[in-house]
């Protein structure tokens, strides 16, 4: 690829105004929306190699917050960029140090037809609709697709992955703030796949910040694409974050006054279900007629006159009653084989035209169920009755039924009425054992929000906000234990705040930019010998202050094979892997 240079040697200083006006973002983004209308070009972050030059002769920015201009034996500062130029023109731009250690991609299969749903983690997940993908050609694509993804979410991961996270724009300097790389890819077979134009993926990532107690909203996250053919990370809009709702910490004996609330609570509840009980019990429901038995002439019957105050449930004006005794086949022929006096027999009900008949005659007992049938034509008639009797009994038991369900109902809305006139008292006593100060209101406490990414292309996305970078100057040469420099190697510099890491072309003497708004950092490079080499984080703080001579840095190298990706994290000691 290649590229043009506009090398100016011994180029003036800019004042503090030149910078100033050079580093609003918000500025230049505004003018690339316009460009974009005129030109309909995507609007692009140059996060080329931090070796282009021109301006003020190439600042080398790392990561938004730290600048190394390495200088060779015996060339000058211009030299050394070409050198550093061509150094990562040499390297491939995505460049993993350790090639078979780097963060896993997650793969699973999905029904390209129905979509669903993945899940990252707790509340966090990515949203693929039906009918996403398409080939090369347009065409959409059916049936099961492989989805390819991994998340890069701190210093290691990004270390280990070789993305690079420079960020330079027109000159001025920015720091990515807050950064989260997520790549993503879609295949069927060996075949690359693409979004469809009308279908859109979402991506759901929670994360505690820290804000206002009092916030109502929370800052929404710009969203890049990385272009590796023309090394840039292009813009592709902004996410929608919502900030949760903040539970209050309880300041008073809230523990006492939720005893005391929940006892008036299950009082309340107990008040209302005896009055429910005592309603129901209260409710009269009518009795039903009595269904007539059909004489069957298989079985046995006999005939029995009753005085006329027997009451015989709906039956009493039926005429040729029969009694058919309901099995105890041996008490039938016992009674039948003889006679009995109407004061020896006594007639009980049992049920529905159900009796039982009790024979005394003062030297046997003979209990005998029966029940009363009657013949065809009086059955017909009987049964009529009872079906019109039916009819009337179950509408008047229906709107007895119905009135008590409205009074029920009736009694469960005042219930719930005072459930929620207590719950609101309760809480206005929280409020007030919670009441905080203006300067408790306007405090910066920890707070959960969810952010929601849109995305329309496959690829490596940066979900990350900037902010502008003053620099500073240090001069450090980076040795070994033994004295030796590290040269023509590739340096690394996490920056443990923001949890990213810059990479920069080392030669035998370096000139350290950093960023007035610099955080805790690390230095780290792989050795020739596959080992990570680290700097002390004590010695490094004590160097980055002290801008006046040319400081000594070493570096200790690990007396560890790196193997794996747990080896790496028990090295740094930062982030776990995913």
């Amino acid at each position: 690829m290649k590229h043009k240079y506009d090398i100016r040697f011994n180029p003036p200083e800019l004042s503090d105004e030149q910078i100033e006006k050079h580093m609003d973002f918000d500025s230049l983004l505004e003018q690339y929306e316009k460009d974009e209308k005129k030109t309909g070009n995507a609007k692009r972050i140059s996060l080329a190699p931090w070796y282009r030059l021109g301006g003020v002769a190439a600042a080398v920015l790392l990561g938004g917050f730290i600048f190394f201009r390495f200088l060779g034996s015996g060339i000058d500062n211009n030299s050394y960029d070409l050198e550093a130029a061509a150094f990562f023109e040499s390297q491939p731009y995505i460049n993993p140090p350790i090639k078979d250690v780097q963060p896993k991609f997650v793969s699973l299969v999905i029904d390209s037809n129905s979509g669903g749903n993945i899940t990252l983690g707790k509340k966090s997940f990515i949203n693929i609709p039906p009918g996403t993908f398409i080939d090369e050609n347009g065409q959409k694509v059916s049936g099961n697709i492989d989805i390819r993804y991994r998340a890069i979410n701190n210093a290691t991961d990004q270390f280990l992955s070789g993305i690079p996270v420079h960020f330079e724009s027109s000159n001025d300097q920015h720091v990515f703030k807050d950064q989260k790389l997520f790549e993503i890819y879609a295949e069927k077979g060996n075949r690359k796949l693409s979004i469809h134009p009308d279908k859109k993926i979402t991506i759901n990532i929670p994360e505690k910040i820290k804000t206002r107690k009092n916030a109502t909203s929370t800052t929404d996250i710009t969203m890049y694409l990385l272009n590796q053919s023309e090394r840039t990370w292009e813009y592709k809009g902004m996410s929608k974050s919502k900030l949760e709702k903040l539970v209050p910490r309880p300041k008073g004996n809230i523990e006492q006054l939720n005893r005391d609330y929940e006892q008036k609570e299950s009082e309340i509840r107990q008040n209302y279900t005896d009055r429910i009980t005592q309603l129901e019990a209260s409710t009269t429901y009518p009795t039903p007629p009595t269904k007539p038995n059909k004489y069957d002439p298989s079985k046995p019957v006999f005939d029995f006159d009753l005085d006329k105050d027997t009451k015989l449930d709906d039956i009493s004006e039926y005429e040729n009653i029969k009694w058919e005794p309901i099995g105890e086949k041996n008490k039938i022929i016992r009674v039948a084989g003889k006679e009995w006096d109407s004061d020896q027999i006594t007639f009980l009900k049992t049920g529905d035209n159900k009796y039982r008949m009790i024979f005394n005659d003062g030297q046997q007992i003979i209990e005998m169920n029966v029940k009363a049938v009657l013949s065809k034509d009086e059955y017909q008639k009987a049964e009529a009755k009872y079906q019109s009797n039916l009819e009337k009994h179950n509408a008047e038991k229906k709107s007895i039924e119905n009135k008590l369900k409205e009074q029920k109902s009736e009694l469960e809305k005042e219930l719930e009425n005072k459930i929620q006139d207590l719950i609101a008292e309760k809480e206005n006593k929280i409020l007030a054992l919670n009441s905080d100060s203006q300067d408790e209101v306007n405090s910066i406490v920890e707070r959960a929000v969810n952010h929601v990414f849109t995305i329309q292309e496959m690829g490596i996305w940066s979900f990350s906000n900037i902010e502008k970078s003053g620099i500073e100057m240090v001069s450090v040469i980076l040795q070994d234990k033994n004295g030796t420099s590290y040269s023509n190697t590739m340096v690394y510099l996490a920056d443990l705040e923001r949890q990213t890491v810059a990479r920069f072309y080392s030669g035998q003497k370096a000139e350290i930019k950093l960023s007035t708004k610099s955080s805790p950092m690390e230095l780290w490079l792989v050795t020739p010998n596959g080992r990570i080499a680290i700097a002390d984080r004590k010695e490094w703080s004590s160097i980055i202050f002290n801008k006046e001579e040319e400081n000594i840095l070493i570096l200790k190298e690990i007396d560890k094979n790196i193997e794996t990706i747990q080896d790496v994290y028990d090295i740094l000691k930062i982030g776990k892997p995913m």
